[in-house]
């Protein structure tokens, strides 16, 4: 299990959560342990005392009006002249304690949901407010044993929930939007990527020249979906390759991937116009695979480790030609 797609309490979906803030939290399981005179160092017998529990913890910092409302209490102000309260403009803390209590889901990226029907979340306003970092809302999950004594959460395939959880479940079209919200956000920002490492006299670690990938513009997604177009081959089937299929692939294809890679690199028509093939020519000649690695597992987390694979998978992400999701295929 990994990569958080979303935290849910009822209908409210938590805004973005602070990276590498999301820790499972909660209690190693206990036991009393009996020891023997005669078996000094080692117990004789280890009788259960309670089993282990979970209480994630998360900072979120998307720090909007709503937010602190819905996560925090308080009161929200509005412009006299708002009438229907649709743009807040400021927010007050609540005067008593805040509980939000009931059921909350954690649909994770890797396609399993951990669901749990009563838990509790305490929250306060947090974080620096420094030129590095940003304010948070600091969150811990208690999770609490349900009223009906049922299991206080359990871990489920996100598409085969048994009938009885549900009711906890978020809709799959929302995990979805979530999702890939969250991936296209990671794609515009970008990801440093070393492109080639100097070993340089009198210096341990190596300098390394790095460069950043991110989403092309309108015009180079049509290019970029294009090439990827042109090897007649998709996502799935190449999840399928064995090793020998991936060097006939790479052997056919390796062009076209470095050229897809170059288009996140020279996303202006006039850096693609004059730079487009000379960068594609060193990322073949000079990006290291392991490099290349590493910069797709940080590039969207729905991207797999293989170097090549995740890429063509890029294309279909940004294949401006595809059918959304809230399209609906016409038929007879």
């Amino acid at each position: 299990m990994y990569g958080v797609g979303a935290v849910k309490y009822k209908d409210l979906v938590v805004g973005y959560i602070e990276k590498n803030s999301f820790d499972m939290g909660g209690q190693k399981p206990e036991s009393a342990k009996i020891e023997a005179e005669q078996v000094p160092g080692t117990p004789v017998l280890i009788i259960p005392q309670s089993n282990g529990s979970i209480a994630p913890t998360f900072n979120v910092i998307q720090l909007n009006y709503e937010n602190l409302h819905s996560l925090l209490g308080g009161t929200m102000h509005y412009k006299e002249e708002d009438s229907e309260k649709k743009t807040p403009i400021g927010w007050t803390a609540p005067t008593a304690a805040v509980l939000l209590t009931g059921p909350w889901e954690i649909a994770l990226v890797s396609g399993q949901s951990i669901l749990i029907p009563n838990g509790t979340l305490l929250s306060n306003l947090g974080g620096k407010l420094t030129l590095t970092e940003t304010a948070k809302i600091e969150c811990t999950l208690e999770v609490a044993m349900p009223e009906d004594g049922s299991q206080p959460h359990g871990v489920f395939n996100t598409d085969s929930i048994p009938e009885e959880w549900k009711q906890y479940k978020l809709p799959p079209a929302v995990i979805k939007q979530i999702q890939r919200e969250g991936a296209d956000a990671l794609l515009d920002i970008g990801v440093s990527v070393p492109l080639k490492a100097f070993h340089i006299p009198f210096r341990k670690s190596p300098l390394e020249l790095r460069v950043t990938m991110r989403r092309p513009y309108m015009s180079g997604q049509i290019l970029f979906a294009r090439t990827y177009l042109s090897m007649g081959i998709t996502s799935e089937e190449m999840w399928g390759f064995s090793k020998e299929e991936e060097m006939q692939f790479l052997a056919s294809h390796g062009k076209a991937v470095s050229r897809m890679v170059a288009y996140t690199l020279c996303r202006g028509p006039f850096s693609r116009r004059v730079l487009l093939r000379p960068v594609a020519w060193l990322i073949r000649n000079f990006m290291e695979q392991r490099y290349l690695v590493g910069a797709i597992k940080r590039f969207v987390s729905l991207m797999g480790t293989d170097p090549f694979i995740p890429i063509i998978r890029s294309a279909e992400r940004t294949n401006p030609m595809s059918l959304r999701l809230s399209q609906r295929k016409k038929g007879s």
